[in-house]
């Protein structure tokens, strides 16, 4: 495996009450990079992952930190969602 491709979930922690935000979500990649407030949200087919966002100058939201490689990306939105449904189940 690519050492870039190596994701530790750190910390997950639940929310309720706010739309539909279920979670944040800090990430370790490559055992180097950390990426805290990764949003666990809920949608129509399902739960799915954000990265973490701002809200620009004219009101919309603009992603902080852009995953340009796909396959990393599918490894850390599902070692997000394996630890949301752990966290979930537990409660």
């Amino acid at each position: 495996m690519n050492p870039l491709h190596q994701v530790e979930v750190l910390s997950i922690r639940t929310i309720t009450g706010i739309g539909t935000l279920r979670a944040w979500a800090d990430i370790r990649i490559a055992g180097a990079i950390v990426i805290t407030r990764c949003s666990v949200m809920e949608g129509k087919r399902g739960h799915y992952v954000n990265m973490p966002r701002q809200l620009s100058r004219n009101g919309h939201w603009r992603d902080a930190v852009i995953v340009a490689d796909m396959d990393l990306r599918k490894i850390y939105e599902d070692a997000i969602l394996k630890a949301f449904n752990a966290e979930v189940s537990h409660a």
